[in-house]
């Protein structure tokens, strides 16, 4: 029997007692072993049982089992089977991803763990987008029978910092909050008192960056949370150290430190600058098959084409336009000017929308001719990164006599329910929507989405589709998606781009690889100028 040096021991064996260290001090366990083989520690019990625990997780995972629950008495709606597999898994391993594609009932899925959870949990938290707190508290109210709603009665956290200490000095079993104010109230300590047991993040993607002041202050938050749980349809949209910082709140010793992943899994090249200094550039990933073994039992993911058997096609069909010769201008005047490579990238993306006036825009042109001659009586959800430019087009569509309205992130909550009504009931032909729009709308009335620009990342892509349901309506439902492009410009080149971002997502849950990244960066944005 060998006794462990302490100097060669990760901190969360060192403090295995603590509350972060109780969930995922287990994965070192077989480090230790292969190189002490037997040896004496304290805790090692309880590493040996976090270990089998965590393997019985795995098992409900990848075997797709179901525990009996009794959540047909508390809800009025039959869940699927990917909801109540997720709802096990989530349930037994306390800390978990739900990675599940857009449409597949994360909302519910994720309530119906507290519920299964049962006395475990009397207070949970909700962190959000601004958009979507009250599309929480809708669908969970929509599904509730009516005699569980006192129980599980529900607090969305709004308005200025006295308003919001009032939502959370309410005797609630869940509170809604989103994720800036919660950043406001961490800070101010007459505004937040409340303990709480669980704490669900949706759209993680919030706090996967390591280096924002959101992270930091989770980070401290949570660690006396036993229960956390995250949402995101793409838990990788850029890098694998977005997994990293998801982890790092959710169960921070899966890789200890940003150094051990560093260290471990990334490979960096010293760049030399001019001036004779030098910085590391990260040029890839290895050892990926490990960070995938690290999280197999903390992350679920479920596809559309898994879960439902019968989808709707769907068809993405760009359309081209050529700029004017204003535009042109405007467009070679920005590559070649001194502004900053961010500054660049912007101007650039706004001169392919714009031109004067603004009804000579190809772009608003070709969108007219969808809306008269292709799609006559369809209902169209239209996307763009740019209000202003939004605001001239509804102006020409109703110019013409297109019922149209405007989402943005100036709506209030009921502006935002009025107006999703008012589409789906067919008294607006055309929604257009700033990124506002990509969550907490449901519009499955519709089968049509233009995107006028193109965000960059394919998550946000993906939440666009996603408002339309395109898991809902059979294969006798086609969704068509078409994107209106300009040629020659730094458009055209980043499809490329987020073609490659999407496989290197999809390289994480299929083939093992090395990826190479560095590529989506601004300042190589600025070569496809």
């Amino acid at each position: 029997m060998h006794n462990v040096p302490s100097g060669v021991l990760p901190c969360c064996l060192r403090s295995i007692r603590g509350s972060n260290c109780y969930y995922t001090g287990w994965r070192w366990l077989p480090y230790l072993k292969s190189i002490y083989g037997n040896f004496a520690i304290e805790g090692k019990d309880i590493l040996r049982d976090l270990y089998q625990h965590s393997q019985r997780v795995f098992a409900l995972k990848s075997n797709g089992s179901c525990t009996e629950n009794n959540l047909s008495d508390i809800l009025k709606i039959k869940l699927w089977d990917c909801q109540t597999q997720a709802i096990t898994c989530m349930a037994e391993a306390k800390r978990f991803y739900l990675a599940s594609d857009v449409g597949l009932g994360k909302t519910l899925t994720a309530f119906g763990t507290l519920l299964v959870l049962g006395d475990k949990v009397k207070r949970a938290l909700v962190v959000c987008t601004s958009s979507v707190k009250y599309q929480w508290q809708d669908e969970i109210l929509n599904a509730l029978n009516d005699e569980h709603r006192n129980k599980y009665s529900i607090s969305v956290v709004s308005g200025n910092a006295s308003e919001r200490k009032q939502c959370y000095d309410k005797d609630c079993f869940l509170y809604i909050t989103n994720y800036e104010s919660l950043l406001s109230d961490l800070s101010n300590n007459r505004v937040f008192k409340k303990s709480f047991d669980a704490i669900i993040f949706d759209e993680a993607w919030k706090i996967r960056n390591r280096r924002t002041k959101i992270h930091g202050a989770i980070r401290v938050f949570v660690r006396d949370i036993p229960y956390r749980y995250a949402l995101n349809a793409t838990p990788i949209a850029n890098r694998y150290e977005e997994l990293f910082g998801v982890f790092q709140i959710l169960d921070p010793l899966i890789f200890i430190s940003w150094a051990n992943f560093a260290s471990r899994y990334t490979l960096f090249e010293k760049i030399r600058l001019k001036n004779g200094r030098s910085f590391p550039k990260l040029v890839g990933y290895r050892h990926v098959s490990e960070i995938r073994n690290l999280i197999k039992s903390s992350i679920l993911r479920k596809t559309i084409d898994e879960a439902v058997k019968d989808r709707p096609n769907v068809i993405v069909t760009p359309r081209w336009v050529e700029l004017t010769k204003n535009q042109r201008n405007e467009y070679e005047r920005i590559k070649s000017s001194n502004a900053g490579a961010l500054a660049k990238v912007v101007k650039a993306r706004i001169a392919c929308l714009f031109d004067t006036p603004l009804l000579n825009s190809p772009k608003l042109r070709e969108l007219v001719d969808l809306l008269v001659e292709t799609f006559r009586k369809e209902k169209v959800l239209v996307f763009s990164e740019s209000l202003v430019f939004l605001g001239g087009v509804l102006q020409q569509l109703q110019s013409l006599g297109i019922p149209s309205l405007l989402l943005s992130g100036d709506d209030s909550s009921s502006d935002r329910n009025l107006k999703q009504g008012l589409f789906t009931e067919g008294k607006s032909r055309v929604l257009l929507c700033t990124a506002a729009g990509e969550a907490g709308i449901n519009l499955q009335s519709a089968d049509i989405v233009v995107n006028l620009d193109l965000p960059w990342s394919p998550d946000r892509l993906q939440q666009r589709v996603g408002r339309l349901r395109p898991h809902l309506g059979g294969k006798q439902r086609t969704i068509r998606v078409i994107n209106i492009l300009a040629r020659d410009t730094i458009e055209e080149r980043v499809i490329e781009v987020i073609h490659r971002k999407i496989g290197y997502f999809s390289s994480f849950f299929g083939e093992d690889v090395i990826d190479l990244t560095g590529i989506f960066t601004v300042n190589n944005l600025v070569r496809y100028l």
